[in-house]
């Protein structure tokens, strides 16, 4: 899932704005419903966890998206704002679970080297400890030996 924090930012840096700013402001509100609308889709919090990003309320997260939608329909240059960020999210999105399997292959990875470690320095500590005895032995018998 999304990081809310990537969403923002992505939001804030697409439209130059802060979509936290308490304003009314068309630009902002346009902005703000787009971040609902991502973070709805791409994050697994519930609609108030995501007001509280931006202090608002639940109902207002709710009319946002909904409005959105609706918006969307007649005008091309919004739903072209949405769908461009939508693709950077999913793009986002994509890129995490790629780096979630590689990290969960390294660490099972470090696990099999952990264990062959392990292994390997058993033997080495059962060789040294013969090599000693051989070494005692050779000592008491260099006839037996030579």
């Amino acid at each position: 899932m999304t990081n809310i924090k990537h969403i923002e930012e992505l939001v804030n840096n697409y439209f130059q704005l802060d979509i936290t700013r308490k304003t009314r402001q068309r630009k902002y509100i346009e902005a703000r419903f787009i971040y609902f609308k991502l973070a709805k889709k791409f994050t697994k919090m519930s609609l108030a966890q995501i007001a509280k990003t931006t202090k608002h309320n639940h109902a207002t997260v709710l009319h946002g998206i909904k409005t959105l939608e609706n918006l969307m329909e007649n005008d091309k240059r919004l739903k072209f704002n949405y769908k461009l960020l939508e693709n950077k999210s999913a793009d986002f999105d994509q890129r995490e679970i790629n780096l979630n399997e590689f990290t969960e292959g390294l660490v099972q990875k470090y696990m099999t080297l952990k264990q062959l470690n392990k292994e390997l320095t058993e033997q080495v500590n059962k060789l040294t400890e013969e090599n000693k005895n051989l070494k005692f032995y050779k000592n008491r018998n260099p006839k037996i030996y030579n």
